[in-house]
Formats: structure tokens, C-alpha cells, sequence
């Protein structure tokens, strides 16, 4: 190939830069250079503190890049089980995009086993949050994670005055998303007609 292995140790060098919009160009690439073999996912993982300080970062730009490189990165397994408090707490940030970007992120999570059944708890406090935004992503993402195990239908149907709330909120992204979960909810059980 094109890269040798000094090439790849010199690009790795990137994912640890300490400017962000650098570093952050790299984790966005770094997913498809695991895909072809010049990285192993566990050369990623030891460095993935430095793309966690970017999810959260100050600029908007750089924490969109390094949010576009995680979907790549849970696909290779570069993120574990172990990494699901550090992602409930992406999903519970005072910044608005940054909790929006988390909660995109959710599914793959699951679908990948970051997060399991045993995350339910966790869970069902943002179903149950007084943060309308918060309750409201959480909300949006439910019906996929009871298709996947994350909760039984009877768990979200015990908490259905909370999306009740949020379709009357004054705020139309809020009621936006609570009117989006719907079909998911009917989909998996969540609502009948019984």
C-alpha cells in the first residue's frame, strides 16, 4: 500500500494533536483507515480520550467533525462497554448540541453494545426528566431501543404521561420530536389500542 507502518505511526501522532480543528480532521479519517488495515482498532482506542475532549468542544465546527467520526469508530469497535458513562454523559449535556449529537448516536451504541439492558435505569431517568429538550430526545429514540432490548414496552408505557407533557410543549422542536416518537411507539407495543 501507500502507507508504510512508519507513515501510519506518524499519522496517529494527528489523533493526539493539540489543536483541536487538526485533530479533529484526523479522527474524522481515522474510521476508514481501520476499515483498510493501517490502523488496528486498538491503536484507535488508546487514544480516543483526546476525540472524547473534542465531542465537547467549545467550537462548533470541531465538535461537528468529531461527532461525524464516531459512528465510523463504533462500527470498528473502537468503543466498548466500557465507554457507555462517558456517552450518558454527552446524552445528559447542558449544551444543546452537544446532548443532540448523542442522542443521534444512540442507536449505533446499542446496536454495537456499548449500551445494553443493563443501561436501562439510565435510561428511563431521561424518559422521566423535567429538561424538556433532555426528555424530548430521549423520547424520539425510545422505540428503537425497545427493539432492541433496551426496555420492554410495559417500561416506556409506565412513563407515557411524561411524552404526554411534551406534546403540548410550547416549544415546537420539543413537541417536534415528542410527535416523532410516535409511530416507533406504536411500532414496538408501546401504544395500542387497549
Amino acid at each position: 500500500g501507500v502507507f508504510t507502518r512508519d507513515d501510519a505511526k506518524e499519522f496517529l501522532k494527528f489523533l493526539e494533536s493539540p489543536e483541536e480543528s487538526m485533530r479533529s480532521w484526523a479522527w474524522l479519517r481515522v474510521g476508514k483507515l481501520v476499515e483498510h488495515g493501517v490502523f488496528t482498532p486498538e491503536e484507535v482506542k488508546e487514544r480516543k480520550r483526546y476525540l472524547f475532549e473534542l465531542l465537547e468542544s467549545s467550537d462548533k465546527s470541531v465538535r461537528e467533525w468529531a461527532w461525524g467520526s464516531v459512528d465510523e469508530l463504533v462500527k470498528h469497535g473502537v468503543f466498548t462497554r466500557d465507554d457507555a458513562k462517558e456517552f450518558l454523559k454527552f446524552m445528559e449535556s447542558k449544551d444543546e448540541d452537544v446532548r443532540e449529537m448523542a442522542w443521534n448516536e444512540v442507536v449505533d451504541l446499542v446496536e454495537h453494545g456499548v449500551f445494553t439492558r443493563d443501561d436501562a435505569k439510565e435510561f428511563l431517568k431521561f424518559l422521566e426528566s423535567p429538561e424538556e429538550s433532555m426528555r424530548s430526545w430521549a423520547w424520539l429514540r425510545v422505540g428503537k431501543l425497545v427493539e432492541h432490548g433496551v426496555f420492554t414496552p410495559e417500561e416506556v408505557k409506565e412513563r407515557k404521561r411524561y411524552l404526554f407533557e411534551l406534546l403540548e410543549s410550547k416549544d415546537e422542536d420539543v413537541r417536534e420530536r415528542a410527535w416523532g416518537s410516535v409511530d416507533e411507539l406504536v411500532k414496538h407495543g408501546v401504544f395500542t389500542r387497549d
